[in-house]
């Protein structure tokens, strides 16, 4: 695992790229950012504020392009997610979140299944302590838990998060 198992609480939001990409960037820079800010960058960069979500490229664009807010350098002690998602109610933060640019993101391939592409790749890079973000099918109930092997939503809506660690659970 790369460090410990965190669930964000995104409310009544669309920010889930926001949230998963924030502690994707939390793990290797040990800071706590704002997915509020880098869902407005995001949007920004879309041009669509308004569309519910992000399409996950955009997400991990943002961060090569704008970094990370630091939650302390958030100016609002309580911001209307509705206005939160629109940069022009932000003040300029780009000088606090750019030490926090990422170099790139990429798409993991290989010769195995999702799972254990997902469980190689971080493996590999577990002292960079690079977490991988992906897109699921979200829907109600979401027991039992399962990575299909097709590439087509069945039903249900996109939801991205990151993924730490992996355990084995017999039975």
């Amino acid at each position: 695992s790369l460090g410990e198992v965190k669930i964000e609480n995104q409310g009544n939001t669309d920010w889930c790229t926001a949230e998963a990409t924030d502690y994707m960037c939390e793990l290797p820079d040990k800071e706590d950012f704002e997915a509020s800010w880098a869902f407005a960058k995001s949007k920004e960069l879309s041009g669509e504020p308004e569309e519910w979500g992000q399409d996950i490229r955009v997400a991990l664009k943002t961060r090569v392009l704008y970094g990370a807010l630091p939650k302390k350098s958030n100016p609002f002690a309580h911001i209307d997610p509705a206005q939160a998602r629109r940069v022009e109610y932000w003040p300029d933060l780009t000088k606090e979140a750019e030490p926090y640019k990422k170099q790139s993101y990429y798409k993991i391939t290989g010769p195995y299944d999702y799972f254990d592409n997902i469980r190689s790749s971080i493996f590999y890079f577990k002292d960079e302590k690079r977490a991988v973000g992906f897109g699921v099918d979200w829907k109600w109930p979401v027991e039992p838990p399962f990575i299909p092997k097709v590439d087509t939503f069945q039903e249900g809506f996109g939801h991205m998060i990151c993924c730490v660690g992996w355990k084995i659970v017999e039975g």
